[in-house]
């Protein structure tokens, strides 16, 4: 869409660009090398979300059982429940319920070709552009 799409935004689960101060796990730039190493002559380019946040799937799991000492499902139950821990793919916490909460949505805006994080400023690459200009 070329120009056409400036100044666009859309929600992203996960952008490698973000540098999350990770508490467990791989560094972002640690999961991609491992992920291109594993399926780089597959899938040439940079792991995309649904990757991430599998790997990361299985990482909240790693821990769970960790800290639960045990294969008992019931045990695991009650350690997802207090989890608490930033990995490459962002903050996890979770409600009484055991439902995840805390993981912003990422925004990222169209930028001259490129995608930025504009949102949150944490995780910000650059600022957003707004009001976008006339075409």
């Amino acid at each position: 869409m070329g120009e056409d799409a400036e100044y666009i935004m859309g929600g992203s689960q996960w952008e490698p660009v973000v540098k999350w101060k990770v508490t467990y796990g791989p560094a972002v730039e640690e999961f991609v090398k491992m992920w291109k190493e594993e399926y780089g002559a597959d899938y040439p380019g940079t792991p995309e979300y649904h990757n991430a946040e599998a790997y990361a799937s299985c990482l909240y799991l790693q821990e769970a059982i960790e800290r639960a000492g045990s294969l008992d499902p019931k045990a695991i139950q009650e350690a997802l429940k207090t989890q608490e821990l930033v990995s490459f793919f962002g903050p996890i916490k979770r409600d009484e319920a055991g439902k995840p909460i805390g993981k912003p949505m990422l925004l990222i805006q169209n930028q001259k070709g490129e995608r930025p994080v504009v949102w949150p400023p944490e995780t910000a690459t650059a600022d957003p552009i707004y009001p976008k200009p006339p075409w």
